[in-house]
C-alpha cells in the first residue's frame, strides 16, 4: 500500500502479484491487482484477475462490484449490450427460418464478441492439465465422510450437449432433486491450484461444501448436477464421492459447436465459443481430457444425445441401471418438469423431447467449416 500512495503502481502491482503467487487468500490483493493493472492500461489482465479471485472467493460482492467499475470504464458493459443486441437478431432469424438473415448476424455477433472477449487457450489447457497432473500425484484415496444427505449424479459433457434436458428427465423420476450447474469443483480445484495446497487432503471439506448445496433443494435421495465442465474433475469426483455416478453425454460435435456459436453467453469461462479456432481448441481439449481421465481409471457411464432424443426409453432406462434409480415414466414428460432453467438452454429444454436439433449444422456448413468438415 505504500508503492500506492508514493504513486509507485507498477510496483505496486508486482507487491499484489507477489502476494496472489504466494498463494495468500486476500481477496483485497485480486481486486487491488485488477485495479491497479486497469490504470496502467491492462484491462484483460484485470478482468482475468478477477475471474481467478471468483474461483478463490466466490459470492464475493467486492469481487463483482469491481467488475462492474471496470467494464464501465472501459466502455465493456457498452459492447457487451451490442454483443447481445447482435445474437438477438440472429435468434429472431432463426426462428423465421431466414437462414442468409441467420448466417450473417451470427458471424457479425461473433466477431463483435471476440474483439473484447479474450480466450487464452494455452492457459486453458494448463489449467485441464494441472487438474490431472495433481490427481497423479497425489493418488487420493476415496472417502465417504462426511455423509452426504443425497446421492450424487453428476451429468457432463460439452457446453450445447444437451445436459439440461437429461437433467430435467432424471429429476422428473420419484425422489430426485435437480441442482442446476453447481461450479464448486471448479471453484475449489482451482483455489487449491493456485494456492499449491493438496487437493486430495481437502476432500472432506469438498464433500461437506457439496452436502451444503444438496441441503438446500430439500429432502432427496438422489440429486442431480448438470454443470457441463465437471468433464474436467472425473478423478476427483470418484475420489470425494465413490457413491456417486457420473454420465458423461455427447452429441454430435458439429451440433455442439454450431449451437455454441450462434448463442450469445455472458459467463467469461465460454470466451471459447465466439470465434471457430477457438471452438476447434476446446473440442480437442474435452476429447484429450476425457481421454486422459479413462487412462486413469475414471468411471462413468458414457450416453449419446442422439440415442436420448430417438429412443428416450431406452436409454432413460439404462442410465436408471447405472445409477441404481428405480425408473419412472415421468422422466420421459420432461416438459412437465417446472424447475428453473439458468442457462441459454431454457426455451429448447421446455419443449420437451424431439429430435429438430439434429444434423442442423448441414444446413450452415460455411459458418465452421473446419469444425464441419473435420
Amino acid at each position: 500500500m505504500v508503492n500506492i500512495a508514493l504513486g509507485k503502481k507498477h510496483d505496486a502491482r508486482k507487491d499484489f502479484a507477489k502476494c496472489i503467487k504466494m498463494g495468500t487468500p486476500n481477496q483485497d490483493a485480486h481486486i487491488n491487482l485488477a485495479q491497479l493493472s486497469v490504470e496502467v492500461g491492462q484491462v484483460d489482465f484485470a478482468l482475468d484477475v478477477l475471474d481467478r479471485a471468483d474461483k478463490c472467493f466466490p459470492d464475493t460482492p467486492g469481487i463483482s462490484i469491481s467488475r462492474i467499475h471496470i467494464l464501465r470504464s472501459s466502455g465493456r458493459i457498452e459492447a457487451a449490450l451490442r454483443d447481445q443486441l447482435e445474437f438477438a437478431r440472429t435468434a429472431i432469424s432463426k426462428r423465421r427460418n431466414d437462414d442468409p438473415g441467420y448466417v450473417k448476424s451470427v458471424l457479425r455477433a461473433n466477431r463483435l464478441a471476440a474483439k473484447h472477449r479474450p480466450y487464452d487457450a494455452a492457459a486453458d489447457s494448463r489449467f485441464h492439465t494441472s487438474i490431472r497432473n495433481c490427481y497423479r500425484v497425489e493418488v487420493p484415496t476415496p472417502t465417504s465422510e462426511p455423509a452426504l444427505p443425497a446421492t450424487p449424479i453428476f451429468i457432463v459433457g460439452l457446453p450445447r450437449s444437451g445436459t439440461t434436458l437429461l437433467e430435467r428427465m432424471i429429476s422428473q423420476g420419484d425422489g430426485i432433486a435437480g441442482l442446476g450447474e453447481v461450479a464448486l469443483f471448479n471453484r475449489f480445484t482451482g483455489r487449491k491450484l493456485i494456492a499449491d495446497t493438496s487437493i486430495a487432503d481437502a476432500l472432506p471439506e469438498l464433500r461437506q461444501a457439496y452436502a451444503g448445496f444438496q441441503s438446500v433443494v430439500g429432502p432427496a435421495q438422489w440429486t442431480v448436477d448438470k454443470m457441463p465442465t465437471n468433464y474436467a474433475h472425473l478423478g476427483w469426483i470418484n475420489a470425494a464421492m465413490p457413491e456417486a455416478r457420473i454420465i458423461l453425454l455427447r452429441r454430435d460435435v458439429r451440433d455442439v459447436a454450431l449451437s455454441m456459436f450462434e448463442n450469445y453467453f455472458d459467463d467469461s469461462g465460454q470466451n471459447f465459443t465466439f470465434e471457430e479456432q477457438r471452438i476447434r481448441h476446446r473440442l480437442q481439449l474435452f476429447e484429450e481430457t476425457v481421454t486422459d481421465w479413462r487412462t486413469l481409471g475414471a468411471e462413468m457411464l458414457e450416453v449419446h444425445y442422439e440415442d436420448l432424443v430417438r429412443a428416450p426409453e431406452a436409454t432413460l432406462q439404462t442410465i436408471s441401471d447405472y445409477c441404481d434409480l428405480p425408473f419412472d415414466p415421468a422422466m420421459l414428460n420432461s416438459a412437465e418438469n417446472n424447475g428453473s432453467i439458468r442457462t441459454v438452454s431454457s426455451t429448447q429444454a421446455r419443449q420437451g423431447v424431439n429430435t429438430r436439433s439434429l444434423a442442423r449444422w448441414e444446413r450452415y456448413r460455411e459458418l465452421l467449416p473446419k469444425v464441419f468438415g473435420g
